[in-house]
C-alpha cells in the first residue's frame, strides 16, 4: 500500500474563450500545494470572502469589471480585498502553473492542425496538466520526498468535457496511459468554483496571467499588474508558464 506524505493537490481553471472577439489570448491557470498548505489557505480565503462579500463565491471577471456585488466599491476597498486573496495564496507558498495561447496564431494554423487541437482549451489542458506533473516530480527529486502523484481538479466545463465523462476527461486518461509523465497524474475530478475555494483562486490566477499577456503586447512598457507581480515575486524561476505562439510544434 502506498503512503503519501504531502498529498499534493492541484486546481485548474480556464480564462477566456476561443471565439470571443474580445479575447486575444486564452489559457488555463493551475495552482498546486500540499494538504497542509491548502488547509491554511482555505481558512484565510474564506475569511476574506466572509468579511467582504458575505461568503459568496468569488469570480475574478466580475470583480475586475466592477459588476454584481462589486458594483460601486471604492478603490481602497477593492485593493484591500484583492490583497487579502493574493496573500492567501502567496503566504501559503502555493505554486503556479499556467498556459497562454495566442488566438491570432491559433487561427493561422493550417486547418488540419487546428482540427487536431480542436480548441486552444485542449492545448492549455495538456500543458498545465504536464506542468503539474513537473511540480510533483520536482518535489520528489529535489526534496527527496517519496514518489507521489498529484491529484488534479479541473473547473467543471461542460462545453469542453471537463466533467466526469466528457472529452477533457477522456484526454486526461489518454495522457495518463500514453505519456512518460502519466505516472505523476493522480486522481482526476471536476468541480464548481462555488463549491471549491481553490478553484476560485485558480480563476484569479488564470485571469491575471492572460491579462498580463494581453496588456504586454498592447503596451510593452506598461508596469506588470499588481497581483501578477506578487505571484512572480513569490515563485521566481519556479513559475511555470508556457506561451503558445507560432510556430507551434505539432
Amino acid at each position: 500500500q502506498k503512503r503519501y506524505i504531502l498529498m499534493l493537490k492541484a486546481f485548474m481553471d480556464e480564462s477566456g474563450s476561443y471565439g470571443d472577439p474580445v479575447c486575444k489570448f486564452v489559457g488555463m491557470g493551475g495552482i498546486v500545494a500540499d494538504a497542509a498548505k491548502w488547509a491554511k489557505f482555505e481558512v484565510e480565503w474564506q475569511s476574506a470572502l466572509d468579511e467582504f462579500i458575505g461568503g459568496q463565491c468569488f469570480h475574478m471577471k466580475h470583480f475586475a469589471h466592477n459588476v454584481g456585488i462589486y458594483e460601486g466599491w471604492e478603490e481602497a476597498k477593492r485593493r484591500l480585498f484583492l490583497g487579502r486573496l493574493v496573500r492567501a495564496l502567496v503566504d501559503n507558498r502555493v505554486q503556479f502553473v499556467g498556459t497562454v495561447v495566442s488566438v491570432r496564431d491559433f487561427d493561422l494554423l493550417h486547418p488540419e492542425h487546428q482540427s487536431l487541437f480542436i480548441d486552444p482549451y485542449y492545448m492549455s489542458f495538456q500543458s498545465v496538466t504536464r506542468g503539474m506533473c513537473i511540480v510533483a516530480e520536482t518535489e520528489h527529486v529535489y526534496y527527496r520526498h517519496p514518489p507521489e502523484p498529484v491529484s488534479l481538479v479541473y473547473a467543471f466545463q461542460n462545453t469542453f468535457g471537463a466533467t466526469n465523462s466528457g472529452r477533457a476527461q477522456q484526454l486526461w486518461h489518454s495522457m495518463k496511459q500514453n505519456t512518460d509523465f502519466g505516472k505523476w497524474m493522480g486522481i482526476y475530478s471536476s468541480a464548481s468554483p462555488k463549491d471549491v475555494l481553490a478553484l476560485q483562486a485558480a480563476d484569479l490566477w488564470a485571469y491575471e496571467m492572460t491579462q498580463e499577456f494581453e496588456h504586454f503586447f498592447e503596451e510593452p512598457r506598461r508596469k506588470m499588474r499588481w497581483a501578477m507581480k506578487q505571484f512572480v515575486l513569490a515563485m521566481g524561476p519556479n513559475l511555470l508558464v508556457k506561451f503558445f505562439t507560432l510556430p507551434v510544434v505539432v
